[in-house]
């Protein structure tokens, strides 16, 4: 089953935010787009290649704005009074000093030095117009002294000559300011509105960048996740906050005495006999993911009236495999060196089969919802071992685009009333923006340097080290994320996950009565874990599913809805 709204509203508005936040758009590039050999992980219900590629284009308009900003600054601090232009540049100085105590307290390596050369460039400019000024060729003209004779003397309106070229600078720079605001506004309105916005329809890529936007265009259909382990708070890299998780470890034992149906199964019209028959094979891992996925394939069935359909659900097989790879891994592409996106169905058995470790396989449940902008994912893993069922569960979810990024719904149309404003605005930004943006040109080239150090680097790791972490640290989807849930998004976060839950308790149960196993031990410990307050960074408290009255029972019976449904039709591993 695939998600619907695949690639919905979370997509455009992170569009967006490569234009309104140069912060999120700086670290998708120098996360996703720059390195040349990591990883990428899933971001959930978001196209990350037009997103890159609007960064990209986002970036580039910031670098003309602050490039011709830079120059037009210089002319006019050369073209100063020597005095005036010490007054200026040593203002100025103070204020990159403060920059600079800044950018040391926050340990930003780029920003320290970026400072530091803008200082140096101050003080080399101050030479230049010392230089300058003392080149100049005053205008000379005879004047009648009060003695009745001549004398010489210097006239031209210095002042003057001064005044406008302060002013002719600061409005050209009024002007670049405003254009870059009127492009982004343009921008917004007919690319990224609603009715208008397309993924395909994205700015086109330098030639530079089109290997690595290609791979980009792969992750959405991916099957492995390749994390650094320089991550270790959340391992499921992309996938957002760890909100639930368990696990439990039972002994398979042979089921005796009359046959009663447990009322945590889906099957209650047992009558106290055992199922017809038991099926062909051996009770195992794999068995049990195939149950588990039909249990779950069945909140999303066609069979279900529509309003009881649980939306935007899909069922995957994921491989997690750590980052730390030998250049002989089968999950690094011999040629380009970079993290394989896919493997095939085989593999993915074969991990699923085996022994965790460095490479390890989940049953990834993920619901979307809110229009793309809630993402939950339950991650299920299961393992048969010395006759005892391990089964491991855990959920994470999402939150939602930060609410800044959503404004851009309530923009105008581009008229002669927003230009004005843009324009109003751009006064403003004289202060605000123009006199750092010798400082971002300045900390753009030292990123720009440095990465290039670094590709070489680890170009020299991976061919001299025996391993390299090629490994995904963070993903676009979770750059974008607000930090503070909203309460009703949480909610609905909430009964989802519940949902996916009950299905999964009733299936196992289920399962395990069909192979005449004894489900007790598995069914006292749900209802343990239900009614205790000890479930692990969850928000549910003293629940129990087996209470008609609780708001968890009421979930529970609308996921017990639809177990006919779910027996009767199997899912499909994608």
């Amino acid at each position: 089953m695939v998600a619907q709204g695949e690639f919905s509203n979370a997509t455009r508005y992170l569009c967006a935010a490569a234009y309104l936040d140069s912060t999120f758009m700086r670290r998708v590039l120098e996360e996703v787009l720059y390195p040349a050999h990591r990883g990428v992980a899933p971001s959930y219900g978001i196209d990350v290649a037009p997103i890159a590629r609007h960064c990209l284009t986002a970036n580039k308009r910031v670098l003309a704005r602050d490039g011709v900003i830079c120059l037009l600054l210089t002319v006019l601090v050369v073209c100063l009074p020597s005095d005036l232009a010490l007054l200026v540049l040593a203002l100025y100085g103070v204020v990159l000093l403060l920059r600079l105590l800044t950018a040391f307290a926050a340990r930003d390596f780029s920003s320290i030095v970026g400072t530091l050369v803008v200082l140096l460039a101050a003080g080399l400019l101050l030479l230049l117009n010392t230089r300058v000024q003392a080149s100049a060729t005053p205008s000379l003209e005879y004047v009648l002294d009060p003695n009745g004779g001549f004398q010489v003397a210097e006239v031209g309106g210095s002042g003057v000559a001064t005044t406008a070229i302060a002013v002719t600078m600061a409005l050209a720079v009024v002007g670049v300011l405003a254009w870059h605001r009127i492009s982004v506004h343009a921008t917004v309105v007919n690319e990224l509105q609603r009715e208008r916005f397309s993924t395909s329809a994205a700015p086109e890529e330098p030639r530079w960048a089109r290997r690595r936007l290609s791979y980009l265009d792969h992750i959405r259909d991916s099957n492995v996740t390749v994390f650094s382990e320089s991550v270790t708070t959340k391992p499921f890299v992309g996938s957002g906050d760890i909100t639930r998780a368990w696990s439990f470890a039972i002994p398979l034992r042979e089921a005796t005495g009359t046959f009663v149906p447990s009322p945590l199964g889906s099957s209650g019209d047992g009558g106290g006999a055992r199922p017809p028959s038991r099926p062909d094979g051996e009770f195992s891992a794999l068995v049990l993911y195939d149950r588990l996925r039909r249990a779950i394939a069945g909140l999303a069935t066609a069979d279900l009236p529509e309003n009881e359909r649980l939306q935007a659900l899909s069922i995957r097989d994921r491989l997690y495999v750590s980052g730390m790879l030998p250049e002989t891994s089968p999950y690094l592409d011999p040629d380009s060196h970079l993290p394989v996106t896919r493997v095939d169905w085989d593999h993915v058995l074969r991990v699923a089969s085996g022994e965790r470790g460095p490479e390890r396989h989940y049953q990834v449940t993920r619901i979307s919802a809110w229009e793309g902008e809630v993402e939950v994912s339950v991650f299920i893993y299961t393992a048969v071992q010395g006759s005892m069922l391990f089964l491991e569960l855990v959920a994470t979810v999402l939150p939602s685009i930060k609410p800044v990024y959503h404004e851009i719904d309530a923009y105008e149309k581009l008229n002669g009333g927003v230009a004005a404003r843009c324009v109003g605005s751009s006064v403003l930004d004289l202060v605000r923006v123009a006199p750092m943006s010798p400082v971002h040109l300045a900390e753009y080239a030292v990123r720009a340097l440095t990465r290039t150090m670094r590709a070489r680097q680890e170009e020299r790791s991976i061919s001299d080290r025996l391993s390299f972490d090629y490994g995904a640290r963070m993903s676009v989807r979770e750059l974008g994320a607000r930090q503070s849930p909203v309460f009703f998004q949480n909610l609905d976060a909430e009964q989802r996950v519940a949902l996916v839950e009950r299905r999964v308790v009733a299936s196992v149960v289920d399962t395990l009565e069909e192979f005449g196993l004894d489900p007790q031990e598995f069914g006292s410990r749900v209802m343990n874990l239900y009614n205790s307050t000890l479930i692990s960074n969850s928000s549910v408290q003293n629940s129990a599913l087996a209470s008609g009255s609780s708001p968890m029972s009421r979930i529970a019976n609308f996921a017990s809805n639809a177990s006919h449904a779910a027996r009767t039709n199997p899912g499909s591993p994608s």
